[in-house]
């Protein structure tokens, strides 16, 4: 959230010129706001002794690889997404993530690219940051 503000506090204060109302919409086509809103980084970082392979990598809307890089968010190696309680109890919200948890990860077309589950139960293990389930 604190990153979120200062990106927002920077491109009002040094990218937007001076205007009397700071209002901006920014219109894309779908098929930009599409690509611009998800995110692909590799499951298991590098510097944990993860590889740059097509099946240590992970397709998500950008906001759901931040929870997944901060461990508040894990995809199991049945391609599901599971939710920390943690969301909750450390940022006292977060019921809109919580409602996903459960729903299945759309799986790539071609076999080769599907997410390793040696990597996923890496993520499960070392960097989800709980066990207990959503109910």
């Amino acid at each position: 959230a604190s990153l979120r503000r200062d990106t927002a506090a920077h491109l009002v204060d040094r990218v937007f010129p001076e205007a009397p109302v700071r209002q901006w919409v920014l219109s894309l086509p779908f098929v930009l706001r599409y690509k611009l809103a998800y995110d692909a980084r590799l499951t298991r970082p590098y510097a944990s002794g993860g590889e740059h392979r097509v099946d240590n990598g992970l397709l998500l809307r950008s906001d759901l690889h931040t929870l997944f890089d901060r461990g508040y968010m894990t995809v199991t190696p049945a391609l599901e997404l599971e939710v920390s309680r943690r969301i909750r109890e450390d940022f006292e919200n977060g019921r809109h993530y919580h409602a996903l948890h459960g729903e299945r990860v759309r799986e790539p077309t071609g076999r080769s690219q599907r997410p390793s589950a040696e990597y996923l139960r890496w993520h499960n293990e070392e960097a989800y940051l709980g066990r207990a389930r959503i109910g």
